[in-house]
């Protein structure tokens, strides 16, 4: 999860999660960044506004784990 998709920290972890067979998810602002370049799915929050892109990764986050548990 990157608002801009270009967080250095993330995008490294998803080349990580890549290089051990791990399938990603990104979830990121609308232009993606780099992060839509490299993850196998990614979610793009239609919006420039970081706080609005943070507000809605943390309920998207929300119903991943609400569902995964």
């Amino acid at each position: 999860m990157t608002a801009s998709g270009n967080s250095l920290n993330v995008l490294n972890a998803v080349e990580k999660a890549k290089e051990i067979g791990a399938k990603t998810l990104g979830i990121t602002g609308e232009s993606g960044g780099r992060l839509k370049d490299i993850c196998h799915c990614i979610i793009r929050i239609p919006s420039g506004n970081p706080t609005f892109i943070e507000d809605i990764m943390a309920e998207i986050n929300s119903i991943l784990c609400k569902t995964i548990d």
